[in-house]
């Protein structure tokens, strides 16, 4: 027990599942640059997010990579693409994490860490096959998260900037047609 103690004492220690549920229920809305990392490339862009389930997701220019969210439907948008991918979002976790209210437990498997840096929420969905880290600091500020699915594939994401609780531009979260049709040269 004290080699346990001694290598590992800040591990398991204060935060708790209802904690990490109360910060993440306290924000209600958010926008933040952030930056991506996955499979060796980094990506920068803009996140909006307002409750319950509002998100909007750019990457770099006006012609790059968008996930827009209504509340209702979600669009990814690749500008590879000739057309939009549409899902509703009660498929996606986002909906578990920033809906009406987060009760993790209900649809994660949690374990929590207290480590010297501050907060580590792994969640592993009881329904989907993929695990999700959330990151906070020790005052329980949302700081990012990291993403593993079936396959293994790792997408790192970190927030910068961030606004919390403060208006957001109205219209954000419209989803617009012509931002989905193929330019015309």
């Amino acid at each position: 027990m004290l080699f346990y103690i001694l290598l590992f004492p800040f591990i398991g220690y204060g935060t708790s599942v209802q904690d990490v549920n109360r910060a993440l229920n306290n924000i209600k809305t958010l926008e933040s640059s952030f930056l991506q990392s996955s499979n060796g490339q980094t990506v920068s862009g803009s996140l909006f997010i307002k409750r319950p389930g509002y998100v909007k997701i750019a990457y770099g220019s006006s012609n790059a990579f968008y996930i827009i969210s209504d509340g209702n439907v979600c669009v990814f948008k690749d500008p590879l693409s000739d057309r939009p991918l549409y899902l509703s979002v009660d498929r996606l976790p986002f909906k578990k994490l920033f809906g009406k209210k987060t009760q993790l437990q209900e649809d994660f498997t949690v374990k929590v860490l207290d480590t010297l840096e501050g907060v580590t929420v792994n969640l592993l969905a009881k329904d989907y096959p993929y695990t999700i880290d959330l990151y906070l600091d020790k005052s329980h500020t949302f700081l990012g998260w990291r993403t593993i699915d079936a396959e293994g594939n790792t997408v790192r994401v970190h927030l910068k900037s961030k606004h919390i609780n403060q208006e957001l531009p109205s219209g954000i979260f419209k989803i617009q047609k012509q931002i989905f049709q193929k330019r015309k040269h």
